[in-house]
C-alpha cells in the first residue's frame, strides 16, 4: 500500500505542481522529466503510459522520503542507483486501495461472492498489479470469511500478477506488511495471519488458495480466462486515459459472462460503457456487458433481452433500429448480405443506407410505423442489394428484416447450409477455422472469434495468414517470436511451443491440428487454448524445483545447476566456488520458539543472503543448510564477498514475539573448476569446511585448501555413508582382545569386545578408522545399540566361566535418555548373568557428561554389571573426579604405558595411577602393552592385569561361539 492514502493526494499534488512550476520557471522541468523517463525506460517501464501529474506527484514523494532537495539531485541519484529507480517504479505502480476501509464496497464484494457461489463451484478471481500480494491475500481473507459466515461450500482461487518478480517472491512467501495488518479487523488478523515478526505471515491454508504469476497488466493481455471477478483498485489511476480502453478490453476478454470488475474510489466513473456498466448497489463495482458485434454505448443488443439470442443466431438478415431509426445492431446475416461491417453501419440512419430514389417512400413508411406497428417496403440499399424491408416494433425498438427480393432460392439454400454449419461449430469447444483451396477463410466458429479477436463476418473471405497469426519462440528475434507457417498436419508436438497472436496483441498458448479436406489445399484447423494448462505446468515445475519455505531452489535443482555449470567450466575454462552455509544454533530457535518461528527465520535470512549473493544459483539444501554457486570467482577473490556476507548476518536481527535474536552462520567454501572431479566431491569438501568452521567456534568461514584437517574431515564424511549402509545391512562383526592377570598363573580374566565393519569388498575396517566419523556425525548411539544387543546375546550363548566381558560405550549414548532403558531391557531379554558384563567408558566422556555418567553407572551397577574407566590419566582432573564414580576397574591410558621404559615422567604417571586405583579399591589394567619387556616392570609395581599385542591380538568373537563371523 502507498505511504499516502487517497485523502492526502490533493495536498501532495499541490506540492508537486508547485515544485514543477518552480522548476519550469528555470526552464528545467521538461529536460529533467525527459531524462528521468529515459532512466526508468531502461528498467522496462515507459512513463508515457502514466499521467505526467501523477508521475510528478510520485517523484515529489520519493524525494521527500529520500531527503533529496532538488529534482536535479534526484535525477542524478536515479542515474547511479538502480535501487532508487526501483523505488520510483514501485511508487508509480503501487496499488493504493485499502479494501477493509471501504465498508460499502466491502459489503458489495461479499454480496458478489455469494451471488457467484450459487453459479460456480470454484470462483476464479484475479488481482492484476498485485505488488507484494497484499490485495490478493485481503481478497482471499474476505472470500473465506464470507463463505464461512454464510455456510457456503464454494471454493475459490485468487490469482495475483505483477511485473516485478522480486515482489512476487515476497507474495509467494505470504509476507503481509505490519502496516496493513493494523487496518484489518483484529479477529481477521488472529484467524488468518500468524505473527512471526514485525511483519505477520498469511496462514498456510489461505496461501494455498493464492497463485502468482509475472505479468504486466498494462502492456499484456490477461493470462487468465473465464474469471468471475477482477479486483483492480486504482490500477488505472495514474495511467494515461488513452490506455484505459486497452486495459479494460484486456479485463473484458478475461471475464466470463456477467463477470465483475472492482475498481478504486477515484475510478468510479468508467467511460467505456460498452465494456462495463456500473452495478447500482455498489460504487466501484462494474459488470461485464454482454455484446455481439456492435457497441453497447450505441445500443448493442444486451445479454438477457428476450430476442437477443434469436437476433444473433437468425439466418434472416436483421438490423435493430432505435426510436430515431438509427441502427444500433445488425446480425451476421445482414452483414454478409449488405457486405458491410457492423461497426460501419451502427449509428447510421436507415435513410442514409438506401438509394436516394427510395428515401422518400421509406420516410413515409417510417412516419406511419408508430401507428401501424408493422410495415413492408421494396427498396434498394446503397450497395445495390434489392430487398423487401419488413419493419416492426419489438421491446421499444424497431426490428428491420431484410428479405431478398425475387425469392433467391440459391441464396436461401446457402444461408440454410451456413446456419446448420454454424450451429454445429458453435457446439465445438475448440477453435475451428475452415479454409478454401485459395487459402481464404470459409468458416469460423465462436471459439475462433474469442481466441483470435476477429468477428466471424470480418474473418470470412480473409487470407488465413492475416487472421490466424501463429508464432513460436525465437530468442534472437526483436520480439522473441517468429511466425510459423500453417501446413497440413502441423501440430504442437511437431512445431514445439506455439502461440496465437490475438488481434489486440496478446499471446495465447495453443495446441493445433491442421487436416486437409480436399486435394485443392482446403483444410480444417482445430486449435485449443492451453494457457491455463501451461500456467499450471509452470507452477508445478516451479514447486518441483523450489523450496516452499524460502522460495529458493531446492537441493535437486541446485545440484543440477551446479553440474551444468561444472560441465561448462570443463568446456570453456574459468572458475567458480561452491559455498555451504549453516545457521549456527538454529536448533535453539526451533526448540524454544517452535517450528513456525524456525521457518520464518529461514525465510527472512534467505532474503538477507540473497541481497549479497545476487542471481547466482542459491538454494536451501535442507534444514538450516544453504548452498550457493558463485561464478567467476576462485578461493582468493571470493573471500571479500564471504566476509561481507558474514558481517551482514551479524547485523541481522530476527524479531519474534517482541524479542530480537542475533544470528550467525558458518560457511565452508570449495573450488569448482575444470580440475574438479565432480560436484558431489566439491559439495562434500565445502560441507567438511563448514564443519571445520563450526568446530573452530562458528561465525566464520573455512576454505577447502587452507586446512590440513579438511582431508580427514572429508574422509570422515565418506565413511558416514558406509556406516549407514552397515547399520541397515548389519555388516558389523565383533572381535575380542584378552586381558590377562600379571600374577601367576597368567590367564585370561577379562575380554574387551571390539566392533569392526565389513566394507563393500568384504574387508574389515578397524574402529580407529570409523569411530571418529561416527561420533562427529552422531551415529554412535545406533552403533552402541548394535554392540549391546549382539554382545549380550553372544555372551549368553557362551559356557559359564569367571571371565568378564567388556563393552565400550560412547559419550553420546550416555547423554541419550532412552539408552539406559535399552541396556536394562537387553540385559533382561538376554538372560545373561550381569556379573559377566562390564561397560567401559573413557575418562574424558565420563567427566564431560558427569551427571549422566554417574546416573548411568549407578543404575547399571545396581543391576549387577561392572564398570571400567578407560584411558584413565588422559584427562586434566582425573584424580579429583575418580571418587565420584562407582567403578570396578581402572584402565591406565596406553600412551603412558607404551613409553614408560624410556620416559621417567610416564613411568611416574603409571605408578601414581596404579597406586591411587588400589587405594580406591579398584583393579588396575595397563593398556597397549605392545612389548613383553613391559610385563615385568608392571608386575613389580603391582599392576593387576595387562592388555595389548604382547598379550594377545584381536580375534573374532565367533571363535568363542558368541559372535557372528
Amino acid at each position: 500500500m502507498s505511504e499516502s492514502g487517497s485523502g492526502s493526494g490533493i495536498g501532495v499534488m499541490i506540492e508537486a505542481d508547485r515544485d514543477a512550476d518552480e522548476i519550469s520557471d528555470r526552464g528545467g522541468l521538461d529536460r529533467v522529466y525527459l531524462a528521468i523517463s529515459r532512466i526508468v525506460a531502461g528498467h522496462g517501464v515507459s512513463l508515457d503510459h502514466y499521467q505526467r501529474d501523477a508521475v510528478l506527484r510520485c517523484i515529489r514523494h520519493r524525494m521527500h522520503v529520500l531527503n533529496v532537495a532538488t529534482i536535479e539531485e534526484y535525477r542524478a541519484m536515479l542515474a547511479s542507483d538502480p535501487v532508487a529507480v526501483s523505488g520510483l517504479i514501485h511508487e508509480i505502480m503501487r496499488p493504493q486501495g485499502q479494501l477493509f476501509r471501504d465498508t460499502i464496497v466491502l459489503e458489495a464484494l461479499r454480496a458478489v461472492l455469494l451471488l457467484r457461489a450459487r453459479e460456480t463451484d470454484c470462483q476464479r478471481i484475479w488481482v492484476p498489479g498485485c505488488f507484494d500480494g497484499e490485495d490478493v491475500f485481503t481478497t482471499a481473507i474476505i472470500a473465506t470469511d464470507t463463505f464461512l459466515a454464510a455456510d457456503e461450500a464454494s471454493g475459490f482461487v485468487v490469482f495475483g500478477s505483477d511485473r516485478d518478480t522480486e515482489l512476487l517472491r515476497t507474495a509467494q512467501a505470504g509476507v503481509f506488511s505490519a502496516a496493513l495488518a493494523t487496518r484489518i479487523p483484529p479477529h481477521f488478523c488472529n484467524r488468518y495471519l500468524s505473527r512471526t515478526s514485525d511483519d505477520p505471515r498469511v496462514d498456510y491454508e489461505l496461501r494455498r488458495r493464492c497463485q502468482f504469476l509475472a505479468h504486466d497488466a498494462v502492456a499484456q493481455a490477461s493470462p487468465f480466462l473465464d474469471l468471475d471477478l477482477i479486483v483492480a483498485r486504482n490500477l488505472l489511476l495514474n495511467l494515461q486515459p488513452a490506455l484505459h480502453r486497452q486495459v479494460l478490453e484486456y479485463f473484458y476478454a478475461a471475464l466470463r459472462p456477467r463477470g465483475m470488475l472492482l475498481v478504486g474510489a477515484l475510478e468510479f466513473q468508467l467511460e467505456h460503457e460498452d465494456l462495463f456498466h456500473l452495478v447500482q448497489f455498489a460504487p466501484g463495482l462494474y459488470q461485464r456487458v454482454e455484446r455481439k458485434g456492435a457497441s453497447p454505448r450505441r445500443g448493442l443488443v444486451r445479454h438477457g433481452e428476450p430476442f437477443a439470442d434469436i437476433f444473433r443466431g437468425a439466418s434472416t438478415p436483421m438490423m435493430l433500429l432505435d426510436a430515431g431509426f438509427a441502427a444500433v445492431a445488425m446480425n451476421t446475416s445482414a452483414s454478409v448480405l449488405l457486405d458491410e461491417s457492423p461497426d460501419d453501419i451502427v449509428g447510421m440512419d436507415i435513410l442514409e443506407m438506401v438509394e436516394p430514389v427510395d428515401r422518400g417512400r421509406l420516410a413515409e413508411v417510417l412516419a406511419t410505423l408508430a401507428a401501424e406497428r408493422r410495415a413492408r417496403i421494396d427498396l434498394t440499399f446503397a450497395g445495390g442489394q434489392s430487398v423487401v424491408l419488413a419493419l416492426s416494433y419489438v421491446q421499444g425498438r424497431v426490428l428491420a428484416e431484410l428479405n431478398g427480393a425475387g425469392d433467391d432460392h440459391l441464396r436461401r439454400r446457402s444461408t440454410e447450409q451456413a446456419r446448420r454449419t454454424g450451429a454445429l461449430l458453435r457446439t465445438i469447444k475448440d477453435g475451428v477455422i475452415v479454409t478454401g483451396g485459395e487459402g481464404s477463410i470459409v468458416e469460423f466458429n465462436e471459439q475462433a472469434e474469442r481466441l483470435t479477436g476477429w468477428a466471424r463476418h470480418a474473418a470470412l473471405r480473409q487470407p488465413l495468414q492475416k487472421i490466424f497469426r501463429l508464432m513460436t519462440p525465437a530468442p534472437n528475434t526483436p520480439h522473441g517470436l517468429q511466425p510459423v507457417p500453417v501446413r497440413d498436419g502441423v501440430s504442437d508436438d511437431a512445431a514445439g511451443e506455439l502461440f496465437l497472436l490475438h488481434r489486440d496483441g496478446r499471446r495465447i498458448a495453443v495446441s493445433l491440428r491442421a487436416t486437409p479436406i480436399a486435394g485443392d489445399g482446403s483444410q480444417v484447423l482445430v486449435f485449443e487454448d492451453i494457457s491455463e494448462r501451461k500456467l499450471l505446468t509452470e507452477e508445478l515445475a516451479y514447486r518441483a524445483s523450489h523450496d516452499s519455505v524460502t522460495g529458493l531452489f531446492n537441493r535437486e535443482e541446485f545440484e543440477a545447476r551446479a553440474r551444468e555449470a561444472h560441465a561448462e567450466l570443463r568446456r570453456s575454462g574459468g572458475s567458480a566456488v561452491l559455498g555451504y552455509i549453516d545457521v549456527d544454533q538454529f536448533k535453539v530457535i526451533n526448540d524454544t520458539l517452535g517450528h513456525v518461528a524456525g521457518d520464518e527465520l529461514l525465510h527472512e535470512l534467505a532474503a538477507q543472503l540473497r541481497i549479497h549473493l545476487g542471481e547466482d544459483a542459491f538454494a536451501r539444501l535442507g534444514g538450516d543448510e544453504f548452498g550457493v554457486l558463485i561464478m567467476k570467482h576462485d578461493l582468493r577473490t571470493v573471500r571479500p564477498l564471504i566476509d561481507t556476507l558474514l558481517d551482514a548476518v551479524r547485523r541481522f536481527r530476527f524479531y519474534w514475539a517482541g524479542q530480537a535474536y542475533a544470528v550467525t552462520i558458518s560457511v565452508g567454501v570449495s573450488a569448482v573448476d575444470a580440475a574438479t572431479e565432480n560436484i558431489t566431491r566439491a559439495m562434500s569438501l565445502a560441507d567438511a569446511a563448514c564443519f571445520a568452521a563450526k568446530d573452530a567456534g562458528r561465525d566464520r568461514a573455512r576454505y577447502a585448501d587452507d586446512s590440513d584437517d579438511l582431508p580427514r574431515r572429508y574422509a570422515d564424511m565418506n565413511l558416514v555413508g558406509k556406516l549407514g549402509r552397515a547399520l541397515d545391512e548389519e555388516r558389523f562383526a565383533l572381535y575380542f582382545e584378552d586381558v590377562v592377570s600379571l600374577a601367576p598363573p597368567q590367564r585370561p580374566v577379562y575380554r574387551e569386545l571390539l566392533v569392526r565393519i565389513r566394507d563393500d569388498d568384504g574387508h574389515l575396517i578397524p574402529p580407529g578408522a570409523f569411530i571418529r566419523a561416527a561420533e562427529r556425525f552422531y551415529l554412535m548411539g545406533a552403533l552402541d545399540r548394535w554392540v549391546v544387543r549382539h554382545a549380550l546375546r553372544g555372551i549368553a550363548a557362551l559356557p559359564q566361566d569367571d571371565i568378564v566381558y567388556a563393552l565400550n560405550l560412547s559419550g553420546q549414548s550416555l547423554g541419550d535418555d532412552h539408552f539406559l532403558a535399552y541396556v536394562l531391557a537387553e540385559l533382561k531379554a538376554s538372560a545373561v548373568d550381569p556379573q559377566r558384563v562390564c561397560f567401559e567408558i573413557t575418562e574424558t566422556a565420563a567427566v564431560s557428561r558427569l551427571t549422566e555418567a554417574i546416573r548411568f553407572i549407578s543404575r547399571v551397577t545396581e543391576a549387577g554389571c561392572r564398570f571400567a574407566l578407560d584411558d584413565f590419566g588422559a584427562g586434566m582432573a582425573s584424580f579429583s573426579y575418580l571418587k565420584k564414580f562407582d567403578v570396578d576397574y581402572l584402565k591406565i591410558d596406553g600412551s603412558f604405558v607404551r613409553s614408560m621404559l624410556v620416559s621417567p615422567s610416564d613411568l611416574g604417571v603409571v605408578e601414581t595411577i596404579n597406586r591411587i586405583g588400589h587405594e580406591a579399591g579398584l583393579l588396575t589394567i595397563a593398556e597397549h602393552v605392545e612389548d613383553r619387556e613391559l610385563l615385568e616392570p608392571l608386575r613389580k609395581m603391582g599392576v593387576d592385569w595387562a592388555q595389548g599385542r604382547a598379550i594377545a591380538v584381536g580375534r573374532p568373537f565367533a571363535e568363542l561361539g558368541g559372535g557372528r563371523k
